[in-house]
């Protein structure tokens, strides 16, 4: 039985510990930001949405910011 008392306590601290490290997680993040920008070429960000399927966005238009050319993409 002291075994079994023992595993609920360590269980009991492990998911205290998840919890506050949950809550004291970043707020922000360095992923872009507004529906169509474009990721590394794969990963498009619809939103808050990261679509990493064919399906999830759709190509648009390159856009020119600076000296250089972004592909932009649209929401579905």
């Amino acid at each position: 039985m002291k075994s079994i008392k023992r595993s609920a306590g360590i269980a009991a601290s492990l998911i205290s510990v998840l919890e506050a490290t949950a809550i004291a997680a970043p707020a922000a993040s360095a992923t872009p930001t507004g529906c169509g920008e474009l990721d590394n070429g794969q990963l498009c960000i619809t939103g808050g949405k990261v679509g990493v399927n064919a399906g999830d966005c759709i190509r648009g238009v390159m856009e020119y910011k600076g000296t250089t050319y972004v592909t932009k993409w649209r929401c579905p």
